[in-house]
């Protein structure tokens, strides 16, 4: 490929013809050229520019013709443009949303959340003795540890014996949804604070009553159980992080292909030789239900839930800062 800059050439008329860019590729069989306008420009474009261009095309015997500008185009350009194989750009800085796409995010803001139960689980249970001498729940220990396994804690349907999966299994799940549905609606912490925290204490009630798979069966005794209840200690840690791509940046502009409805970023980083061309966002950008485009929003809070078997440390469990909130249900 040969590009070459403001260039005067004679066409077949023998009128000469001024090029702001011409783009050349060859290869065995072709040449394909394409004539390229550059209109830096306080008024929109209009037909007349595209019948010079289009007139160049025809005298050069060029392949292909553009248009790149700055504002914009007037109406019924992009339909005439078309019908004469020209593309039209337009060259903006970007938009927002646009910027979300690039790369620049303000602030992100990470909650990293933790829970424990500081109780011990409790069952709300039938127990059903199968020998003489009747065993005790109060001996029966739930660790929600990933290395910790209970034969005696399998599960069973109630209603014809069949086996599914695991006390623990089941109840580390249910500590997810609980730090899940806890840390829902909490959003950033102490107005952005680096390092801020927060720890919370709920009461906690899993209600199985509806589920199949909820009997043990022991060596001494089979236990129907219908809640679990015990007391979780959730604890909220707050890191931030600001990031902005422009910093990195020497040049950022959209470049808007008016004809096939794509938009590009052209970006150059500071100390870099290389212009990149990013994916199309037409492709990229989220839409609405209405098909508008979604803003990328400042300050997004990002959650990462630690594992039932970290627990959430000593030095936590003895925290002043604790919010008592009313208990919640979870249903199976």
């Amino acid at each position: 490929m040969i590009v070459e800059h403001n260039i005067t050439l004679t066409g077949k008329s023998g009128r000469k013809r001024q090029v702001d860019v011409l783009i050349t590729q060859r290869n065995k069989l072709h040449t394909y050229t394409t004539i390229v306008e550059c209109k830096k420009w306080k008024d929109k474009v209009d037909g007349d520019v595209l019948d010079v261009i289009y007139a160049k095309m025809e005298d050069l015997n060029a392949s292909k013709g553009v248009v790149f500008t700055t504002s914009g185009y007037e109406k019924g350009a992009e339909q005439y443009a078309s019908s004469k194989n020209i593309d039209i750009f337009c060259v903006r800085d970007l938009r927002p949303h646009e910027w979300g796409s690039a790369g620049k995010i303000s602030n992100i803001y990470l909650h990293t959340i933790a829970g424990e139960f500081i109780t011990d689980l409790t069952l709300t249970a039938q127990m059903i003795p199968i020998v003489e001498e009747v065993p005790s729940l109060d001996d029966f220990k739930i660790c929600l540890d990933r290395n910790y396994f209970d034969a005696d804690q399998f599960l069973y349907s109630k209603r014809n014996g069949v086996r599914k999966g695991h006390l623990v299994d089941l109840l580390r799940q249910k500590h997810y949804e609980v730090l899940k549905e806890t840390c829902e609606d909490i959003s950033i912490l102490d107005n952005g604070s680096e390092n801020a925290c927060l720890t919370i204490k709920r009461n906690v009630k899993f209600n199985f009553k509806n589920y199949d798979y909820r009997q043990l069966r022991l060596q001494k005794a089979v236990v129907n159980f219908d809640e679990i209840i015990g007391t979780m200690l959730i604890h909220i840690s707050q890191s931030k992080f600001r990031l902005d791509i422009r910093d990195e940046l020497d040049m950022a502009l959209i470049v808007e292909n008016y004809i096939k409805n794509q938009i590009h970023i052209v970006s150059k980083r500071n100390n870099l030789s290389d212009v990149k061309l990013s994916a199309n966002l037409s492709d990229l950008l989220p839409k609405s239900n209405d098909g508008e485009e979604i803003i990328h929003e400042d300050n997004v809070v990002l959650k990462a839930f630690i594992d039932a078997s970290v627990g959430v440390g000593e030095k936590i469990k003895t925290a002043n800062d604790v919010l008592k909130k009313e208990k919640i249900i979870i249903t199976l």
